[in-house]
């Protein structure tokens, strides 16, 4: 589920989420994805200390409606005549060059100010089926950006299966991991899903929805989906989502939400990023090319041959990534390698305690017979320290439930778990 979605992804130790409210965040790097040099994506930069964005003109910033905006309209930083801060450093330490700038206008999609009329009401609201605006906004400053290259918009469409580069500056280890290390730009490689597999287990989205949702917003695979992506962190908020043919040159999305399998689930199930292209309803790029941000369309634009030597590396095939609507088997398979109230049950009956499970780093694995299943990484985190006896019993009273293999990492417990095979049609 979205619970902690939208609210307040990306905004650190700023005025933001309601007014005068001081949020706290991670600030370290992208789950996953490989640390970029100087220069590798030459747009991408870091806001106000906070949220991830990108140039994309000479005196506009691209960035997510809901790092700039909120039930009280723009926060402070955001509004004209304030001074914001950004700075195109890889790593963000010490000697990194910032570069203080003065906002001329802060534009924000209407429909999201239509329905972000109060705080209940903005799009980091915890039901993601409210998702249903874009989540984008283009800053416009006084003075023009220096030293940051600018990557123009390709408004052409992306389709499933097609080959993008997430990137952001945000967390590194989990989604409400309190964890401080220099914030860095991370990025990977990764294919777009189509918009059904947002009907995994947990994530709430309805049915009725997912067709909404997709035509506002692209999804690619979390760290918890069977085929493992990067996935979005509090401080990628904003990050450009560009098409990988353009090697970086180009942004076709933005940074903007994810979902989970379950309540307090840690690590993302699938990310997504709000939709540049003309063919999105209120056609979004054609509104931020009357802004002034420069765009082009699909063979028009850019190539980039500068790119990163570890960007440069295909993902997994698409057929490897399978889409819950093609088949009822694997739809099933995968949602019983993602369900873990099983182990959460058990846990309660050995401990009469609170615990929350996630399944993570999911993968899928080939059968001697040809069928295949998914093996994943199940962690579990506890409401209350436990003794020395209680740590030891434990493991031993799961593999007698039928899950062997836990043991204790700190206060949380850890352990592998496998589905049957996926074309049996036993699941």
């Amino acid at each position: 589920m979205l619970l902690r979605a939208l609210f307040c992804l990306g905004l650190a130790t700023i005025a933001a989420c309601s007014a005068g409210e001081s949020v706290a965040v991670d600030s370290s790097d992208l789950i996953g994805g490989a640390k970029l040099a100087e220069g590798d994506l030459p747009s991408a930069l870091r806001l106000n200390q906070s949220c991830t964005a990108a140039r994309v003109g000479p005196r506009h910033i691209l960035t997510a409606a809901h790092c700039v905006h909120g039930g009280g309209g723009l926060w402070p930083n955001y509004r004209a005549g304030a001074r914001m801060v950004v700075s195109g450093a890889a790593v963000q330490d010490a000697t990194a060059v910032h570069q203080s700038l003065t906002v001329k206008a802060t534009h924000v999609a209407a429909a999201w100010l239509e329905r972000c009329t109060a705080a209940a009401r903005c799009e980091y609201s915890r039901d993601e089926n409210e998702h249903l605006v874009s989540d984008v906004a283009l800053i416009e400053t006084v003075e023009e950006i220096a030293g940051i290259a600018i990557a123009p918009i390709d408004t052409a469409p992306v389709s499933a299966g097609e080959s993008v580069i997430v990137a952001g500056y945000g967390c590194q280890s989990a989604v409400g991991a309190e964890v401080t290390v220099t914030p860095r730009l991370k990025a990977e490689v990764t294919r777009v899903l189509p918009a059904t597999t947002l009907l995994h287990w947990g994530s709430g989205v309805r049915a009725d929805r997912v067709s909404d949702i997709g035509a506002r917003d692209l999804v690619t695979p979390g760290p918890a989906w069977p085929t493992a992506g990067p996935g979005l962190c509090p401080g990628d908020s904003g990050g450009p989502l560009y098409r990988a043919s353009s090697r970086g040159a180009t942004v076709v999305g933005v940074n903007a939400s994810y979902t989970f399998a379950g309540s307090g689930a840690p690590l993302p199930v699938t990310n997504w990023h709000a939709r540049l292209d003309r063919d999105t309803p209120h056609d979004v790029g054609g509104w931020l090319a009357s802004l002034g941000a420069e765009t082009c369309a699909g063979e028009t634009c850019p190539r980039n041959a500068a790119a990163a030597p570890a960007l440069s590396v295909e993902p997994e095939p698409a057929a490897t990534t399978a889409d819950l609507a093609s088949d009822g088997r694997e739809a099933r398979c995968q949602r019983a390698i993602l369900e873990v109230s099983d182990v959460e049950d058990a846990i309660w009956e050995l401990l009469d305690t609170g615990v929350v499970c996630g399944s993570f780093s999911a993968r899928r694995e080939p059968l001697p017979d040809g069928d295949h299943r998914y093996v994943a990484r199940t962690v579990c985190v506890l409401d209350r320290a436990l003794t020395g006896a209680e740590e030891a019993a434990v493991p031993r009273g799961l593999s007698a439930k039928g899950f062997p293999g836990f043991a204790f990492e700190g206060r949380q417990l850890t352990g592998p778990r496998a589905t049957a095979g996926c074309k049996s049609g036993a699941l």
